[in-house]
């Protein structure tokens, strides 16, 4: 009769850790690197830290991602979500590097800009040998 009892418990706790241990993730070890990967350089573009369209993107990516690992009864959907989680990372990282540019190119237009100005030789202005602008007055010709 003991061992009849002990086979029940058992079989019990068995059946307790297989339950509790739920279905396994749809979200593949790629899926998860390439992910990983996308965030990682969007966050070094400066992304996590801004309130920019690009660190909204990031964000729903993240949220989308997390949800797809959460729902395995629903892999069709998970796996939808992943690439859709994947796509916005992408696309956060696309605006971060469009914002980047921009401003590089902002900045290099303002420098040209204050060059230009630097350079520029007033009228009547002769260029000394240091490449200045050095004004001259109208010499009046002795001749006359």
């Amino acid at each position: 009769m003991r061992s009849g009892k002990l086979w029940v418990v058992a079989v019990g706790l068995v059946g307790m850790g297989c339950a509790t241990a739920g279905p396994p993730s749809v979200v593949t070890a790629q899926d998860r690197r390439r992910f990983d990967d996308v965030v990682a350089a969007a966050e070094a573009s400066g992304v996590g830290d801004s309130s920019t369209d690009a660190a909204r993107k990031l964000a729903d990516a993240k949220s989308d991602f997390e949800y797809a690992q959460h729902i395995p009864l629903y892999p069709e959907r998970a796996k939808a979500l992943v690439a859709q989680a994947i796509s916005e990372g992408e696309a956060s990282l696309e605006l971060a590097r469009a914002q980047q540019r921009a401003v590089i190119e902002a900045e290099a237009a303002a420098r040209r800009e204050m060059l230009q100005k630097d350079d520029a030789v007033p009228a009547g202005a002769q260029p000394s040998a240091a490449g200045e602008a050095v004004a001259t007055a109208p010499v009046a010709d002795p001749a006359q």
